[in-house]
């Protein structure tokens, strides 16, 4: 099963903020190239995916709201394949009717940025949130989005601060988007250490060479078994994010670089995400070491031939320097 831990939905870049849609105009100079996810752009991308988890945000400290309803909407259009996570601030005075109102709705997670809420992961008010999460049986996704805006705050984004959450609510399921950039490390170290949290490749799948280096660090510690699959839609595709990552190895073509088994890289893609988080029964897919529970023999004999051609494809040919042209004689004086 292919799932899509992560697919952003807005109707117009101001719902995501003054300084976040200003930013968009700037990026995307023209209006076409603009990431615009109607419902039909995200029906249409998703038709690669078996399930895909649609997020709303709203942060009081940036001005955000995407509301409830417009998640809901875009839910309706492939309901057999859109779960909700809606966007909460335990900081806003009304989070507790507003996630009464995201159970009533279906919605399976919560998705929070303590760096661009602005509180401090382990705040009273969100540590109410998280005991809510786990009792609901709730996903709770955290998003860095450490660059979204100047009023952000950084410090927050460190995924360290989660280690106290998962201690204290071990049922919660949580994933930290992005591989919690800039924190590469600390959030690999946490998700090895609790069996409860995982990450992600949102906002960096469509960046290969980042994306490169941050599976060859993950795969040198043992921890590639530990990531989703996630396309950060409208961002990146989903296809665009399968593709990336199954050519990830041409980086060490013809090189000493090293590379990343293709069988752990197709467990990123096929593993069930779903079973992983609490969200749905589990699936013959793919196992928690990051291979298929039940792979082909083609499929094997395909990922062995491949990480083979990683490791021995030999570097081109140097081109044999030209020989210097000969020297120009001076033709010989006339008798």
């Amino acid at each position: 099963m292919i799932v899509d831990l992560c697919a952003h939905v807005w109707d117009n870049p101001e719902q995501l903020g003054p300084w976040a849609a200003q930013r968009l105009r700037e990026e995307e100079a023209e209006p076409w190239l603009r990431p615009h996810p109607t419902p039909q752009a995200l029906g249409q991308a998703m038709q690669v995916v078996d399930r895909v988890l649609v997020h709303g945000f709203t942060s009081r400290l940036l001005g955000a709201e995407v509301p409830l309803e417009r998640l809901a909407t875009f839910i309706e259009v492939c309901p057999d394949k859109c779960l909700g996570v809606v966007g909460l601030d335990p900081m806003a005075p009304d989070w507790q009717p507003r996630l009464r109102d995201a159970l009533v709705a279906g919605m399976v997670g919560v998705s929070i940025s303590p760096a661009a809420q602005g509180f401090h992961p382990c705040h009273s008010e969100a540590m109410a949130l998280y005991e809510r999460c786990e009792g609901e049986g709730l996903l709770l996704y955290i998003q860095p989005r450490v660059n979204m805006a100047p009023q952000a705050v950084m410090s927050f984004a460190d995924p360290a601060h989660l280690d106290e959450v998962a201690r204290t609510f071990p049922g919660l399921k949580m994933v930290i988007g992005g591989l919690g950039r800039p924190w590469l490390d600390p959030t690999l170290a946490l998700v090895q250490k609790h069996e409860n949290v995982w990450t992600d490749l949102a906002g960096l799948v469509e960046k290969p060479w980042p994306l490169y280096q941050a599976l060859v660090h993950a795969a040198q510690h043992r921890a590639l078994d530990r990531i989703l699959l996630a396309s950060g839609f409208p961002f990146c595709q989903p296809q665009e994010a399968i593709s990336n990552l199954y050519s990830i190895n041409n980086f060490s073509l013809g090189t000493q670089l090293p590379t990343v088994p293709r069988q752990q890289l197709r467990g990123i893609v096929e593993r069930d995400a779903l079973a992983r988080l609490g969200l749905g029964p589990a699936s013959t897919s793919a196992g928690d070491n990051g291979a298929p529970e039940s792979p082909t023999r083609s499929a094997d004999a395909t990922d062995a031939a491949a990480d083979e051609r990683d490791r021995t494809h030999p570097p081109p040919s140097p081109q044999p320097a030209r020989s210097p042209l000969p020297p120009v004689r001076e033709p010989a004086d006339a008798p």
